[in-house]
């Protein structure tokens, strides 16, 4: 098989992969170098250069380059949480989506109502 069409596959073989597993909530910091090794593999790489060098460099490059977001909003998190304020904020969306689900029930209601007149 070619070299180009088996790597493509590789990708999207790693791609459909990463998805099924994070949905399945296995953690990313493991699903992410299985995926690695996955289409170095199947692009014929060096296992050991490739995710050694080219996939801890990009991921150290990435965490260095957002760790300021992360920091922010992990602090947020916390203070949301220690507040109470993540809780209030939960209890007032399910609130507002049962006052939305009964309005549309209603509605529906009113629609067959009418169309059987």
């Amino acid at each position: 098989m070619n070299e180009v069409i088996l790597s493509g596959l590789g990708i999207l073989l790693a791609l459909c992969g990463m998805t099924v597993l994070i949905f399945r909530r296995v953690s990313p910091i493991i699903v992410g170098p299985l995926a690695a090794l996955l289409v170095t593999v199947m692009s014929g790489l060096p296992v050991l250069d490739s995710v050694t060098g080219t996939y801890v460099q990009g991921v150290g490059s990435f965490f260095v380059s957002y760790f300021m977001i992360f920091l922010l909003g992990n602090i947020l998190g916390s203070l949301y949480q220690i507040s109470g304020a993540a809780a209030k904020i939960g209890e007032t969306v399910v609130r507002w989506l049962r006052r939305h689900q009964q309005l549309c029930h209603h509605l529906r209601h009113l629609s067959h109502r009418a169309q059987a007149l």
